[in-house]
Protein backbone atom coordinates (compact mmCIF):
# COMPACT_ATOMS: atom_id res chain seq x y z
CA UNK A 1 0.00 0.00 0.00
CA UNK A 2 1.34 2.98 -0.91
CA UNK A 3 0.10 7.18 -0.98
CA UNK A 4 0.46 8.64 -4.42
CA UNK A 5 1.09 12.24 -5.42
CA UNK A 6 -2.67 13.36 -4.42
CA UNK A 7 -2.50 11.60 -0.87
CA UNK A 8 -4.65 8.60 -2.08
CA UNK A 9 -3.89 5.23 -0.90
CA UNK A 10 -3.25 2.86 -4.29
CA UNK A 11 -2.44 -0.64 -3.38
CA UNK A 12 0.32 -2.31 -5.67
CA UNK A 13 -0.16 -4.81 -8.02
CA UNK A 14 0.75 -8.74 -6.84
CA UNK A 15 3.55 -10.14 -9.44
CA UNK A 16 4.34 -6.61 -10.69
CA UNK A 17 8.32 -5.87 -10.43
CA UNK A 18 8.85 -1.85 -8.69
CA UNK A 19 11.92 -0.13 -8.11
CA UNK A 20 12.39 1.15 -4.54
CA UNK A 21 14.83 4.84 -3.68
CA UNK A 22 15.48 5.71 -0.25
CA UNK A 23 16.20 9.79 0.17
CA UNK A 24 19.15 9.84 2.44
CA UNK A 25 17.65 12.85 3.57
CA UNK A 26 13.67 11.47 4.94
CA UNK A 27 15.18 7.35 5.62
CA UNK A 28 11.45 7.12 6.95
CA UNK A 29 9.77 7.09 3.69
CA UNK A 30 10.55 4.72 0.84
CA UNK A 31 9.70 6.33 -2.86
CA UNK A 32 8.18 3.99 -5.22
CA UNK A 33 8.53 3.42 -9.25
CA UNK A 34 7.35 1.38 -11.80
CA UNK A 35 9.44 -0.66 -13.89
CA UNK A 36 9.83 2.35 -16.20
CA UNK A 37 11.05 4.24 -13.02
CA UNK A 38 7.97 6.51 -13.23
CA UNK A 39 7.06 7.90 -10.04
CA UNK A 40 4.33 6.10 -8.18
CA UNK A 41 4.14 7.00 -4.89
CA UNK A 42 5.53 6.67 -1.15
CA UNK A 43 5.69 3.76 1.28
CA UNK A 44 5.85 4.48 5.10
CA UNK A 45 7.77 2.88 7.02
CA UNK A 46 7.13 -0.43 9.20
CA UNK A 47 8.79 -0.61 12.01
CA UNK A 48 10.26 -4.04 13.07
CA UNK A 49 7.95 -5.15 16.21
CA UNK A 50 9.16 -5.93 19.49
CA UNK A 51 7.90 -9.05 21.32
CA UNK A 52 6.92 -7.43 25.04
CA UNK A 53 6.24 -4.28 23.19
CA UNK A 54 2.47 -4.21 23.94
CA UNK A 55 2.26 -0.38 22.24
CA UNK A 56 4.41 -1.19 19.20
CA UNK A 57 2.36 -4.83 18.78
CA UNK A 58 -1.04 -2.75 18.89
CA UNK A 59 0.06 -0.37 16.33
CA UNK A 60 1.16 -2.91 14.05
CA UNK A 61 -2.07 -4.47 13.97
CA UNK A 62 -3.94 -1.64 13.86
CA UNK A 63 -1.98 -0.81 10.65
CA UNK A 64 -2.53 -4.16 9.58
CA UNK A 65 -6.54 -4.22 10.24
CA UNK A 66 -6.20 -1.09 8.26
CA UNK A 67 -5.16 -2.94 5.30
CA UNK A 68 -6.75 -6.08 5.33
CA UNK A 69 -10.12 -4.06 5.59
CA UNK A 70 -9.09 -2.26 2.57
CA UNK A 71 -8.69 -5.68 0.87
CA UNK A 72 -12.02 -7.13 2.17
CA UNK A 73 -13.81 -3.68 0.73
CA UNK A 74 -12.13 -4.21 -2.63
CA UNK A 75 -13.23 -7.42 -2.59
CA UNK A 76 -16.66 -7.42 -1.31
CA UNK A 77 -17.10 -4.92 -4.21
CA UNK A 78 -15.97 -6.63 -7.07
CA UNK A 79 -17.81 -9.71 -6.33
CA UNK A 80 -21.16 -7.92 -5.03
CA UNK A 81 -22.97 -8.87 -8.18
CA UNK A 82 -22.04 -13.08 -7.62
CA UNK A 83 -23.39 -12.46 -4.52
CA UNK A 84 -26.76 -11.25 -5.12
CA UNK A 85 -26.77 -13.41 -8.06
CA UNK A 86 -26.51 -16.63 -5.58
CA UNK A 87 -28.90 -15.26 -3.22
CA UNK A 88 -31.61 -14.64 -5.83
CA UNK A 89 -30.91 -18.37 -7.56
CA UNK A 90 -31.18 -19.73 -3.73
CA UNK A 91 -34.60 -17.93 -2.96
CA UNK A 92 -35.93 -19.14 -5.96
CA UNK A 93 -34.82 -22.82 -5.65
CA UNK A 94 -36.54 -22.52 -1.82
CA UNK A 95 -39.65 -21.06 -3.96
CA UNK A 96 -39.55 -23.89 -5.90
CA UNK A 97 -39.03 -26.48 -3.40
CA UNK A 98 -41.57 -25.14 -1.38
CA UNK A 99 -43.72 -25.24 -4.26
CA UNK A 100 -43.15 -29.04 -5.02
CA UNK A 101 -43.58 -29.67 -1.36
CA UNK A 102 -46.88 -28.34 -1.06
CA UNK A 103 -47.81 -28.69 -5.23
CA UNK A 104 -50.53 -30.95 -7.06
CA UNK A 105 -47.76 -33.61 -7.77
CA UNK A 106 -46.82 -33.82 -3.93
CA UNK A 107 -50.37 -34.23 -2.84
CA UNK A 108 -51.05 -36.85 -5.38
CA UNK A 109 -48.00 -38.65 -4.18
CA UNK A 110 -49.51 -38.57 -0.53
CA UNK A 111 -52.49 -39.96 -2.03
CA UNK A 112 -51.62 -42.47 -3.96
CA UNK A 113 -49.32 -44.04 -0.98
CA UNK A 114 -52.30 -43.98 0.99
CA UNK A 115 -54.49 -45.68 -1.67
CA UNK A 116 -51.83 -48.50 -1.66
CA UNK A 117 -51.66 -48.63 2.60
CA UNK A 118 -55.09 -49.13 2.45
CA UNK A 119 -54.85 -51.58 0.12
CA UNK A 120 -51.85 -53.49 1.64
CA UNK A 121 -54.29 -53.25 5.14
CA UNK A 122 -57.39 -54.39 3.47
CA UNK A 123 -55.47 -57.36 2.13
CA UNK A 124 -54.25 -58.38 5.64
CA UNK A 125 -57.70 -57.73 7.05
CA UNK A 126 -59.09 -60.24 3.82
CA UNK A 127 -56.56 -63.05 5.13
CA UNK A 128 -57.31 -62.70 8.62
CA UNK A 129 -53.50 -62.02 9.13
CA UNK A 130 -52.44 -60.58 12.15
CA UNK A 131 -49.11 -59.96 12.72
CA UNK A 132 -49.51 -58.76 16.27
CA UNK A 133 -51.87 -61.82 17.76
CA UNK A 134 -49.29 -64.63 15.95
CA UNK A 135 -48.06 -67.17 18.93
CA UNK A 136 -45.20 -69.68 18.26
Amino acid sequence: MIRDSLGRRVQLQEGETYETFINPFRADVLFVCDAKLRYLGTAAEWHKVQRFDASSLERALKRASVVLAEKRADLNERHAPEGEARLARTRKNADLADQGANGPARRAAEKRDHDYAAEAEAALEARHYHPANTKS
